[in-house]
């Protein structure tokens, strides 16, 4: 797996986390998924199967599980980080309802990053029967039909993973990014709590006022 597609796990995160605010527990808000996915590593194409089917059911936890484990430690903290901003961001929305009204709240709070979830299940959409897997010793690479570059995986302790073609820095710089993303997004929130219950933020500006506070949060250091 390149960076990029490391990042879009990333990001099918941070939308799972926000995008899943007010949902039953155990939804995809959770970072778990809306949908249980046994986790079977026996085989690369068993690994494969368990990927596809938590991409389409938006289950991060068992993606994540099938990750190379010198790069899951990162993935969970990011998730971590996801789920502690939902609860963060689900009191926030709750308040701009109803100091401003429930359409106002939706239109702040939707997903602004699009769907990346949905990317990442596109992603993973394969037809497993046109899937070769050509397997040597503890390495084994995923040839998909309409893709540029196989997908690597290795086998370590009896089970397969996905292999990351960087390095596990890379992938932790990553991981470092979003957490920052999340940190700055989460103080935001508070601000903006704070900010509804001052009666800085009105009505007629909640929208943009909030947004700014919003946009701010994602703007990097010294900008």
């Amino acid at each position: 797996m390149k960076l990029a597609q490391w990042l879009l796990v990333f990001a099918a995160a941070f939308s799972l986390a926000l995008g899943g605010c007010g949902k039953d527990k155990g939804g995809s808000g959770s970072g778990s998924g809306s949908g249980k996915v046994s986790v079977k590593q026996d085989t690369p194409k068993a690994t494969l199967e368990t990927v596809v089917a938590a991409a389409k059911a938006n289950n991060m936890d068992s993606v994540v599980a099938c990750l190379e484990p010198d790069c899951q430690e990162p993935m969970k903290a990011v998730l971590k980080g996801m789920k502690d901003l939902a609860a963060k961001q689900e009191p926030v929305k709750k308040l701009v309802s109803e100091k401003f009204g429930k359409e106002l709240a939706d239109k702040i709070f939707k997903d602004s990053m699009g769907d990346p979830s949905k990317e990442l299940a596109k992603e993973m959409d394969v037809d497993l029967a046109k899937v070769k897997i050509e397997e040597k010793g503890d390495a084994a690479t995923a040839t998909v039909e309409g893709k540029d570059k196989p997908l690597k995986m290795k086998k370590i302790g009896g089970k397969w993973y996905l292999s990351a073609d960087e390095s596990p820095e890379k992938i932790k710089q990553g991981a470092e990014m979003m957490k920052g993303m999340v940190a700055g997004m989460t103080k935001a929130l508070t601000e903006v709590e704070k900010k509804i219950k001052d009666g800085t933020i009105t009505k007629d500006k909640a929208e943009q006022q909030i947004g700014e506070i919003m946009m701010k949060a994602l703007m990097p250091a010294g900008n």
